[in-house]
């Protein structure tokens, strides 16, 4: 019996949280996208699919708020370990699809990101950590509106400080 496939293009899981996850959860709880939008939170490497999913996607989510991201670095190595092949497929897809690469292009749906309220809510377990700081370096390089904040000592963990911090955040302290 040939294996079931774990991964690949066909998992389609951008599509998943677009088409099915949004519409669902729209149906069910009485959501006012238009009014506070939607938010998403990504920690260490949900990270990359949260940006990368409110980079493609600027009209279905307002703001997205991100823990230890990642680093996001469109490489081989992290493509290899990290089972990003199941999530993009191919290499070349990954690449492409990367939020620092869509960061590093022209595209127009950046604009959105560009001027008012910030959108990027990039939160750390320290100074030094290489996927944020890598990060906040692309978006300060194009011009898009972000927040950082720092939170001394909590490290790479997924503890519970930083999640009121986030929501609040996102919130824009509407809660």
């Amino acid at each position: 019996m040939p294996e079931k496939p774990t991964g690949g293009p066909w998992i389609r899981q951008r599509a998943f949280v677009t088409e099915v996850v949004v519409p669902m959860v729209d149906k069910l709880y009485a959501t006012k996208p238009e009014q506070s939008g939607r938010f998403l939170l990504g920690f260490s490497k949900s990270g990359i699919g949260a940006l990368g999913l409110i980079l493609q996607n600027p009209d279905t989510f307002q703001a997205v708020a991100l823990y230890d991201n990642a680093d996001m670095e469109p490489g081989e190595k992290i493509f290899r370990e990290w089972g990003m092949d199941r999530s993009y497929g191919t290499y070349r897809q990954f690449q492409a699809m990367n939020p620092l690469t869509m960061i590093g292009q022209e595209n127009p749906a950046l604009k959105k990101f560009e001027a008012g309220s910030p959108r990027n809510f990039v939160l750390a377990g320290s100074e030094g950590h290489a996927g944020v700081n890598r990060l906040v370096q692309g978006l300060e390089q194009r011009h898009l509106a972000h927040r950082r904040e720092v939170f001394p000592g909590m490290g790479h963990s997924w503890r519970d400080e930083w999640l009121p911090r986030a929501i609040e955040l996102l919130d824009g302290g509407n809660l």
